[in-house]
């Protein structure tokens, strides 16, 4: 019983002397996003893992006025990551002046191709180092 105590206590003080964390340092992004040349508003890049380099967890980013930024503390480990991107809801200012106007189902207007929305080959790949980001997505 003391020798399972003591590996027990032996792994314990070997993640604390690691700091409890086997996964890499994460990697801040940034970058542009546009959809045929003009800067995309108000949507969310979600980030997912592909390669076994890289991490188990990706991560989103929201994309405003065709920037996004994912800071160091939530960004992401080196691999290569698919990206996809689901929208926003408008504001309710914006709800309430396409209901007026007469738009059918103004909660789902789209503006990003469908092909974006679900995984895709739209690929990065995330390295210490690296320059922004520049992801340009076409419409048919």
């Amino acid at each position: 019983m003391n020798l399972r105590i003591s590996l027990c206590t032996l792994v314990v003080a070997c993640m604390l002397a690691t700091g409890c964390n086997s996964e890499q340092s994460r990697i801040a992004v940034s970058g542009s996003v546009s959809l045929n040349g003009k800067p995309i508003h108000d949507c969310i890049a979600v980030f997912q893992p592909i390669d076994s380099r890289g991490s188990q967890w990706g991560a989103t980013a929201v994309v405003s006025q065709g920037q996004l930024e994912l800071p160091a503390r939530n960004g992401l480990v080196p691999g290569q990551y698919g990206v996809i991107f689901t929208q926003n809801q408008p504001a309710l200012e914006d709800y309430e002046a396409l209901r007026l106007s007469g738009a059918k189902n103004p909660l789902n207007k789209k503006f990003i191709p469908t092909r974006y929305t679900v995984p895709n080959d739209l690929r990065i790949t995330i390295e210490n180092g690296m320059a922004p980001i520049s992801l340009s997505l076409k419409s048919k």
